[in-house]
């Protein structure tokens, strides 16, 4: 069921002009900067809330990468998602996570500028570029999509993880 939504929901996206595309990536990336925005809190949190803080980084910019990739050239009516095409995209976040990054260290109270949090940037990006392109490939099933939605919340945990827990092993190292 969740895959025909998906693939019903992106054949509508696609279908829709490149302005809406245009209006939802930039949209959805002022959404990211507005989350930026706000105050972080100097008070220690319990490691599970950490570990889901940082994780929602994946999804936030997998998310956007998926808006970016209806901008991407076509192939049979979907976004052509090539090697090349996924580089092209990741290195798009990869700059949006940058300024995120740079905008939350120098404008936002209490946040910190972290490698870790765009290293997961571009994993939740490189996740969702594959779901997108899977669910565009004519072998894809409701078996092989939910298989690979599994393997990207797994991702994104894993990902929200290592930014919590691999600075503690490099106390005062602030950028990690």
């Amino acid at each position: 069921m969740l895959f025909l939504v998906a693939r019903s929901l992106g054949r509508a996206l696609v279908a829709a002009p490149r302005s809406a595309a245009w209006l939802l990536a930039l949209a959805w990336y002022g959404l990211i900067w507005w989350s930026s925005s706000r105050p972080g809190s100097s008070e220690p949190s319990h490691w599970g809330w950490a570990v889901l803080s940082n994780s929602a980084h994946a999804p936030l910019f997998g998310l956007w990468a998926a808006w970016l990739a209806l901008l991407a050239p076509r192939a049979a009516g979907w976004p052509r998602l090539t090697r090349r095409d996924r580089l092209a995209l990741l290195a798009v976040v990869a700059l949006g996570g940058l300024v995120d990054e740079l905008h939350q260290h120098w404008l936002s109270t209490a946040r910190d500028f972290s490698l870790l949090d765009l290293a997961t940037d571009l994993a939740g990006a490189a996740l969702a570029l594959e779901l997108v392109a899977h669910l565009a490939s004519p072998q894809a099933s409701p078996r092989s999509w939910a298989l690979r939605l599994g393997l990207a919340a797994a991702g994104s945990f894993t990902a929200g993880g290592v930014a919590t827990f691999l600075p503690l092993c490099f106390p005062g190292v602030s950028w990690l």
